[in-house]
């Protein structure tokens, strides 16, 4: 049963990332919008589900992918609790591959992370913080 369950859990995710990478060059349109906010809804769930050690498998599958353009994107035009999720999403791909952090850097408008530092709600503040943190410990 726990096998059958991680395997549903790997194919939904291959799902997600596949979908999320083909909206990758459609996300602009406005139909989309909608669309992309689940997509971002259900990779942290999933994120969330996900014991530690699989957890890097898939945030290396995301950056393989080329997913990071479409998180840094909706990081920017999503509503403050999209891109706290953004964030832990983010978060994680940091902690799996550390290189990564350049091109997230790179791609995370600023202004957007004060908009989570400046939150009434713990969780997009912390994460905000954290991922302060990680940008302050990044090689130069």
């Amino acid at each position: 049963m726990k096998r059958l369950i991680d395997n549903w859990k790997s194919e939904d995710f291959d799902r997600l990332l596949e979908f999320a990478s083909q909206t990758v060059e459609n996300s602009k349109e406005i139909k989309l919008k909608k669309r992309d906010e689940a997509i971002i809804f259900k990779l942290q769930g999933l994120f969330s589900s996900l014991k530690e050690e699989d957890k890097s498998t898939y945030a290396m599958h995301i950056i393989s992918l080329g997913v990071l353009s479409f998180l840094c994107r909706r990081f920017e035009q999503g509503n403050l609790e999209e891109k706290s999720h953004v964030m832990e999403i983010l978060l994680n791909c940091i902690q799996s591959d550390s290189s990564c952090i350049y091109k997230i850097a790179r791609g995370v408008n600023r202004k957007f992370l004060l908009e989570l530092l400046h939150s009434k709600d713990v969780t997009p503040t912390k994460n905000a913080i954290l991922f302060l943190t990680e940008l302050l410990s990044m090689k130069r």
